[in-house]
């Protein structure tokens, strides 16, 4: 079977090409519904204050969502992918969840196939590239990582005006879904989870 590939478009916008928006949308054939909210995707995290983790992966273009933590360190959020799904990332974007500041400025990506044992994906220290409200912002992850099935950001340092909120209203991943993969694991009838 051919691998399904999800390729950045190049522009720092929520493009609609990244799994979490595929998942969805059922591959484009459908209106986006949050993946956290039909249960498709799990979502973790510490404490959060506005919003609900579900808007983690909101990843509708045009619909700007209020979303961060409670002001706790190392604020963090995970992102699970539907069992039988694993991506070798090559890029991932993020969200600011807000209109004006506390933009994530320090952080890293870390992926897990388990949930368990993760691997650091990406580092950001001073990371300027989240600047306007809602602003949307893809960055390349460098080191080559077989699969990931779980994405987690963590918060390393201070946010833009030096608190400790991760305040973000979206995340999405691209790159290659595995070919070993079961036949059709991407179709509707096998997106959610079994409990």
């Amino acid at each position: 079977a051919p691998n399904h590939i999800f390729t950045w478009s190049g522009k720092h916008i929520v493009d609609c090409q990244g799994l979490i928006y595929y998942l969805g949308s059922a591959g484009g054939t459908r209106t986006f519904v949050n993946p956290a909210q039909t249960g498709c995707v799990r979502i973790e995290s510490c404490a959060w204050m506005k919003g609900e983790t579900s808007d983690l992966v909101s990843m509708q273009r045009d619909i700007n969502v209020d979303s961060w933590s409670a002001d706790v360190a190392q604020a963090w959020f995970q992102v699970e992918l539907p069992e039988g799904i694993q991506i070798s990332p090559r890029h991932y974007t993020l969200r600011h969840g807000n209109i004006s500041g506390a933009r994530l400025r320090n952080w890293v990506l870390l992926t897990s196939m388990d949930g368990d044992n993760f691997v650091l994906a990406s580092s950001h220290r001073n990371d300027e590239s989240l600047r306007g409200p809602y602003d949307v912002h893809t960055w390349e992850i460098k080191k080559n990582i077989e699969g990931a099935r779980v994405f987690k950001i963590v918060m390393t340092g201070a946010n833009e005006i030096g608190g400790k909120q991760l305040v973000c209203s979206g995340f999405d991943v691209y790159g290659t879904i595995g070919s070993e993969l079961t036949e059709g694991i991407l179709n509707p009838s096998h997106w959610l989870f079994k409990d």
